[in-house]
C-alpha cells in the first residue's frame, strides 16, 4: 500500500531534520548544490518510506524534493 504524498513529505522533512540538520546548514556555506541521502539511514528511520522509494521511485523522490523545498535553502539544491 502506497503512503499518501502528504505523509511522505512529512516523513522526509522529519528525516532530513533528524539526519541532515547540520548538512543542510552547511550546504549554502560550502556552495554545494546537492544533498545525498543515505538509503540505509532512510530504511532505519522508516522502513515503509524506504520501500516506497524502491517501488515508486519517481513519486517518492518528488515528495522528498517537496520536503527539501520547505527548508530555507537557495533554489537549485538537488537530492541524490
Amino acid at each position: 500500500m502506497q503512503l499518501e504524498a502528504t505523509r511522505q513529505i512529512e516523513l522526509f522533512k522529519e528525516f532530513m531534520e533528524e539526519e541532515y540538520k547540520e548538512k543542510l546548514s552547511s550546504l549554502v556555506e560550502q556552495g554545494e548544490k546537492s544533498l545525498v541521502l543515505d538509503f540505509k539511514k532512510l530504511a532505519a528511520f522508516d522502513v515503509e518510506l524506504s520501500e516506497q522509494l524502491l517501488i515508486y521511485p519517481e513519486e517518492t523522490l518528488k515528495a522528498a524534493e517537496i520536503a527539501l523545498e520547505q527548508f530555507d535553502l537557495p533554489e537549485g539544491i538537488l537530492l541524490r
